[in-house]
């Protein structure tokens, strides 16, 4: 699917996603339409030609997102794979580590694990080391204690202090809703607004094509 402009009319930004369909792909392109956006599904390199000079903003996975960025001239940012095992506890409630695949195999269990940034194993609790899918022995792996969350937000800082938030899913399911609509609000704002105890610049850079 590509975008269609009139003749004439000044091109509009646009939301570019993959043509995996997922919940939040769809959420992101009917808010995107809303904000005045086009929206295109990257079906192949006739979406890129169409695309070519526009200003284009990407939703989807890393891998593709290698593929696209150089045609459309896009600036990704990429945390490192250990990003998440290097926030402080304060922060993430619980032990992370980045292991090899080779290192994780070996593991008891249970434990929760997953790619550091792409898709190449689903996600989830393996009961053993065992139990992960089989993969190259240097392949990065995320792994952490077992925990339930209650309610899931998505918080976005700028120069360290909130400058907004969403709801993402409750009890493990996809449940979005603006900040302001939702019971644990206050809660959300002043957990953002406690600093670790040892902050860490762990902000990813930008990389450009």
């Amino acid at each position: 699917m590509t975008p269609d402009r009139a003749p004439g009319r000044a091109a509009r930004p646009v939301l570019l996603t993959s043509a995996q369909r997922t919940g939040t792909a769809v959420l992101l392109a009917g808010t995107a339409t809303r904000r005045g956006l086009e929206t295109a599904v990257l079906t192949g390199p006739d979406t890129l030609r169409a695309l070519a000079g526009r200003t284009v903003h990407w939703y989807g996975g890393p891998r593709t997102a290698d593929r696209v960025s150089g045609a459309l001239g896009l600036g990704l940012l990429e945390p490192p794979d250990d990003w998440l095992a290097r926030l402080p506890r304060q922060l993430t409630l619980r032990d992370v580590a980045l292991l090899t695949h080779a290192e994780a195999v070996r593991l008891p269990g249970p434990f929760f694990a997953k790619p550091p940034s792409d898709k190449s194993f689903p996600p989830g609790v393996r009961t053993e080391g065992a139990r992960l899918p089989p993969a190259a022995a240097n392949t990065p792996v995320l792994v952490s204690e077992v925990v339930s969350f209650v309610a899931e937000y998505r918080l976005f800082l700028l120069d360290g202090a909130l400058a907004t938030a969403t709801r993402y899913a409750v009890h493990g399911r996809l449940d979005p809703a603006p900040l302001a609509d939702d019971d644990r609000a206050p809660q959300v704002r002043a957990s953002a607004a406690r600093p670790p105890s040892r902050p860490r610049r762990t902000r990813p850079a930008a990389r450009t094509p």
